[in-house]
């Protein structure tokens, strides 16, 4: 099987992936680009390295969490083949999505379940923080606000009357114009709890408008 792969991806412990391609180097066929998944790299870029000297593969340094690498420089187009060749990505792969915990209509979003959602924290890798979709919300009144005008604060409301106040950043004035073409939107949000000048409120801080 070696001997037919264009490229190794050794996922092993950095001495046993040393180990490996060490005994496995003479079944690595010309071209193959051998990768790893290590996190420490001393012990291991350093050793391939100099193994892949006396071997036709190439060795490229790889990281689960950081992305870049050393390669000699006649072999980047090499590697740029061996790459597009192997790719099977489609048009639809490149479509971004995005995900989303439960749908949570604006009405229900208040004090009781960011308390609720207080316990899940600390959010960050791995522990996203929830995100929460809305259907047929109208938005009563949206402006773009801030220093750098990359603030969109908005006035949501259900078909049942709720209104919570919204917030949203990034292209904000595609997303105003965006608004403005619609009677209603969906929208992916978390809700969280503002406090400025003494004013407690809840407000939704928004993802993405559909």
């Amino acid at each position: 099987m070696l001997e037919n792969a264009d490229v190794v991806y050794v996922c092993l412990y950095p001495a046993d992936v040393v180990r490996f391609v060490e005994e496995n180097a003479p079944h690595f066929k010309e071209g193959c680009i051998v990768t790893d998944v290590c996190g420490i790299k001393n012990q291991v870029c350093g050793k391939l390295t100099e193994i892949a000297k006396n071997y036709p593969f190439v060795y490229v340094g790889g990281h689960p969490m950081a992305a870049g690498l050393s390669i000699p420089t006649e072999n980047v187009e090499l590697l740029r083949k061996r790459l597009n060749e192997n790719c099977r990505l489609t048009d639809a792969d490149l479509i971004p999505k995005l995900s989303y915990d439960a749908v949570l209509p604006i009405q229900y979003a208040g004090e009781q379940i960011i308390k609720e959602l207080e316990l899940l924290e600390p959010f960050g890798k791995e522990n996203d923080k929830p995100l929460f979709a809305a259907a047929n919300v109208r938005v009563k009144s949206a402006r773009v606000i801030g220093k750098n005008r990359n603030v969109l604060k908005t006035v949501l409301e259900d078909d049942k009357g709720s209104r919570l106040e919204g917030i949203s950043f990034g292209d904000v004035e595609a997303d105003l114009h965006y608004i403005e073409s619609k009677d209603t939107v969906c929208l992916l949000y978390y809700p969280e709890i503002n406090e400025f000048q003494g004013r407690r409120t809840v407000q939704a801080v928004i993802e993405s408008w559909r």
